[in-house]
């Protein structure tokens, strides 16, 4: 349970480092989901090859492994983005 008084995680640094290790875990779950979501991308608009060498240059690229390392919302929106795009790809390939 979140508790929104500020002083309570200044006085209780185990329960800040519990919703720490969440939140990380959080980012790194969808950092993760990103690549898979491009491979599937490419594995859909090209070929398998295609779609692995893409999940690796999105793996490697600098600006994603900063935002999968920090706490912040890029990498959920990033995420939903690619995920509307495999929507997309997905309806214009079954029509």
């Amino acid at each position: 349970m979140l508790i929104p008084v500020k002083e309570f995680y200044f006085l209780n640094v185990g329960e800040f480092v519990k919703m720490f290790l969440v939140a990380k875990i959080m980012v790194i779950a969808f950092a993760l989901a990103t690549i898979f979501t491009v491979y599937l991308i490419g594995k859909i608009l090209y070929n398998e090859k295609t779609g692995i060498l893409s999940a690796l240059f999105m793996s490697i690229l600098p600006w994603h492994i900063f935002f999968s390392h920090n706490i912040i919302p890029d990498i959920t929106v990033i995420f939903w983005t690619t995920a509307a795009i495999y929507c997309c790809v997905q309806i214009l390939k079954t029509k």
